[in-house]
């Protein structure tokens, strides 16, 4: 068997060698839309806290996966805080109005101690005669001329926007040239914190202030170095770098304590800024939750100088790489498309969510090898390739269901139809004994009717009365059983479309059809035609449903003594002059949605027992006052005739004909009354009619 399965069955290559190719133009087009409106959708507010969040989410895995990049004792970077150990000092307690030579002396170690450069997250020098004196500034430019050629010095400026930029003074523009000012500006993303390091404005030309301080001070360290773009996102260094208090480090200068400092910060890059409580918090990072991680201006430039000297900076993809790569992203998840026709009603369901997979993981793997790609675009081509993906499988397949139902709806009944393309396992041979509701109805006249009728005449009125008693038989949620030359037989209850009130739908139904065939008369009168009369038979009672026949052809359909009886309903109508008839059982259960009208206590041919007969008039409410008053003569009297009392029956039925003059039950009840009076029925006269229709 599994040798035929493997040469009869065609392999999952097999299925991928057949692609459909009419739905390349689909999936061409449907790849571009997807692809710009992904780029588009990531331009707002969502598609920015979709990249901030996933960005956060990659970088805090990759720190917690990956191991440690670097030791604190490694660093080349090393920070002299201004903490709140050195603010506590009450010559130190305002960084701003710090003297130069406090600095002047630390340079001068510094650079004695053999350190690589010098950055200071200050702007500095300050001039402001109320605060410094000129014996301070003069001291602090000739330190640093001296040191300068050594040991680089980079001070900071600010930018402000619609403003002028918060700078130096212009005496140390002029000594140390524009590559000795860097700006201090941080970008902030849309929550405020800090993922990027802007390297060069680009609202500025070659000046002061066109490089930023992190990446002047890299430069510094090692001269060699460029880095393209205009920023950078910042690898953020699980182990900080080394920090010393600012008053601790100057007392040690002042002391000439030569050996601290080539011990701490020689062959390093000196940062110097401000790290204490009030300007701790200001720059929350993805780890602002842990200190050490930075959120302080200091510790950005120092984690952002890191980044840069080691060049794990994250490599990010031009606007064109971008579209690109989207574009092939995406169309590796419409993929499918091309084999979906060829694989059945939901091919491949798992390839998209596989390709959504191996996408994620794509931009993972590059996230952890330096390459940041667009994350929100991706993400979002992902999951509308995905949607579109299935929202057209979804299509397709219910097309397919309905294209199957309805080739099958031309032979079958339609609700059967449906439930075989839906439950295949509803074709077992296995009957089911409960109770339901069985119509049927024939129309009068049908034999005169097509002697009087050419074939293909007599078809055509045909299919007008089937399609008509079809509506209004699954109106009411009825399940059609046949059509058997002018009849159609149907059936409500059956575990195909379950419902307690089988009873009251199949009376309410049959009413319908009378209504239908009434619209149907009139314009079959306007072509000339003959109306159609239909006689109708329902009846309630245990029957077994399910799929009669042999195993090439099934039938499902309703047997039983109940399913006899509604047949035989039927030609009762002739007698009593009807349309509807139903049993007692029926009676009961449609009581509620239906004018009655008790009319015999019969037996049909081939029935023992007896049973009690009711007329269908209308729906419930719809009858008339006199007709109700006749409807009430007339079973008065039928309950006088069941009593023996032939008399008083006789003068109620010809009550109810004063009212219903052509009334056929009425007419015939009271001759009954009449034969009696005259012969009256012996002792054991059970009130049963015997009926010879068939």
């Amino acid at each position: 068997m599994k040798e035929a399965r493997r040469k009869g069955a065609p392999n999952f290559c097999d299925r991928l060698k057949k692609v459909d190719r009419g739905r390349a133009p689909l999936t061409v087009a449907a790849v571009f839309l997807i692809s710009l409106f992904s780029l588009l959708l990531s331009s707002t507010y969502f598609g920015a806290s979709l990249s901030i969040g996933g960005y956060d989410l990659m970088l805090k895995a990759r720190v917690r996966l990956l191991p440690p990049r670097s030791a604190a004792e490694d660093s080349d970077v090393v920070i002299i805080a201004l903490d709140d150990f050195t603010l506590s000092n009450p010559r130190l307690s305002i960084p701003e109005l710090f003297q130069h030579h406090y600095y002047t002396e630390i340079i001068k170690q510094l650079h004695l101690a053999g350190a690589e450069a010098v950055a200071l997250h200050l702007i500095l020098p300050r001039t402001d005669a109320a605060f410094f004196s000129q014996a301070d500034v003069s001291e602090w430019f000739e330190v640093i001329k001296n040191v300068a050629a050594d040991m680089p010095v980079i001070s900071g400026m600010r930018w402000r926007p619609l403003q002028s930029p918060l700078l130096p003074a212009p005496e140390y523009l002029k000594i140390m040239g524009a590559d000795s000012i860097g700006f201090l500006n941080a970008a902030r993303d849309k929550d405020e914190k800090v993922r990027r390091q802007p390297l060069r404005r680009a609202d500025c030309f070659h000046g002061p202030g066109c490089l930023s301080l992190p990446y002047l001070a890299a430069k510094a360290f090692r001269p060699e170095l460029e880095v393209a773009g205009q920023e950078i996102y910042i690898d953020f260094d699980p182990r900080p770098a080394p920090q010393f208090s600012f008053v601790d480090v100057y007392q040690r200068a002042a002391d000439g304590e030569t050996d601290f400092f080539q011990r701490h910060f020689k062959g390093k890059l000196v940062l110097i800024g401000e790290i204490n409580s009030l300007t701790r918090g200001n720059y929350p990072t993805p780890f602002s939750e842990k200190a050490e991680r930075g959120d302080t201006a200091v510790e950005i430039a120092a984690q952002s100088i890191i980044t840069i000297l080691r060049g794990h900076q994250l490599t990010t993809l031009g606007p064109g790489s971008s579209f690109i790569f989207i574009v092939a992203l995406t169309l590796a998840a419409l993929t499918p498309l091309f084999f979906s026709q060829r694989c059945g009603p939901y091919p491949l369901i798992w390839l998209p969510s596989a390709v959504m997979a191996l996408g994620l993981l794509v931009i993972a793997s590059a996230f952890a090898l330096g390459l940041y790609l667009p994350l929100a675009p991706s993400l979002i081509a992902i999951f509308v390739a995905q949607f579109f993906y299935l929202g057209i499988r979804n299509k397709e397949g219910r097309e397919a269901t309905r294209t199957s139902i309805t080739a099958l709806s031309l032979y079958l009944n339609p609700a059967l139809a449906g439930q075989i393309v839906h439950h295949p396992e509803i074709l077992s041979r296995v009957g089911q004994r409960r109770e339901m509701t069985v119509f049927f109805s024939d129309l009068v006249g049908f034999t005169s009717l097509a002697e009087r009728s050419s074939p293909e005449e007599l078809v055509t009125i045909l299919n007008r009365y089937f399609e008509k008693m079809s509506s209004g038989i699954e109106e009411y949620g009825g399940i059609l059983d046949k059509y058997s030359g002018d009849s159609v037989m149907a059936f409500w209850g059956s575990p195909l479309r379950p419902r307690q009130d089988h009873a009251q739908a199949a009376v309410l139904s049959a009413i319908r059809q009378q209504d239908i065939l009434k619209e149907l008369n009139r314009d079959l009168l306007a072509e000339g035609r003959p109306a159609l009369v239909a006689l109708m038979g329902v009846n309630t009672g245990p029957m077994v449903v399910g799929n009669i026949g042999a195993e090439t052809r099934l039938t499902y359909t309703v047997m039983g003594d109940a399913v006899n009886l509604a047949s035989r309903l039927v030609a009762v109508n002739k007698i009593y002059r009807s349309r509807i008839i139903i049993n007692e059982t029926t009676a009961q259960a449609a009581s509620d949605v239906a004018e009655l009208r008790a009319l015999d206590r019969v037996r049909v041919p081939g029935r023992q027992e007896s049973l009690m007969i009711y007329e269908v008039m209308t729906r419930r409410g719809e009858l008339g006052g006199e007709d109700k008053r006749a409807r009430d003569l007339f079973e008065r009297g039928l309950l006088a005739y069941f009593n023996r009392d032939f008399s008083a029956a006789k003068e109620l039925f010809e009550d109810a004909l004063d009212l219903w003059p052509e009334d056929v039950p009425s007419v015939i009840m009271r001759a009954r009354c009449r034969d009696f009076i005259k012969s009256p029925p012996p002792d054991d006269w059970s009130s049963v009619t015997m009926l010879g229709v068939k």
